[in-house]
């Protein structure tokens, strides 16, 4: 799955290893938010089960607009692992849904291990 994602396809074994070993897989439930337009970045987000809708604009007052749905293998937040710039949209799950995250501080420290980033 990870070999899916653009900015790791060029990895070697080793280095995707190394971001194996960071991933952790959390549960979300259904019509749980994942990340919330405007807050800050701090992790990258890989779809491992459910579904999920990306709102723009979405509020407690407003519905916002649907920009996409995701599924297995989809991923966001990949601009976090680079700088903590306010999140571009909103994530909530369409059912119960399992998702590795990879945390700044997880992926820097890969970064300064691994000379192949």
């Amino acid at each position: 799955m990870l070999k899916e994602v653009y900015f790791f396809d060029d990895l070697t074994v080793k280095s995707i290893d190394a971001v194996c070993r960071a991933l952790k897989l959390i549960p979300y439930r259904r019509k749980e938010k994942v990340i919330s337009e405007g807050e800050g970045g701090k992790s990258f987000h890989l779809l491992y089960s459910g579904t999920a809708r990306v709102y723009k604009g979405k509020t407690l007052f407003r519905p916002g607009r649907v920009i996409a749905d995701l599924e297995q293998g989809s991923f966001f937040g990949e601009v976090a692992l680079i700088n903590s710039s306010p999140r571009n949209a909103t994530v909530i799950c369409n059912e119960d849904c399992e998702i590795f995250t990879l945390t700044r501080t997880a992926f820097q420290s890969i970064v300064a291990e691994n000379k192949e980033f």
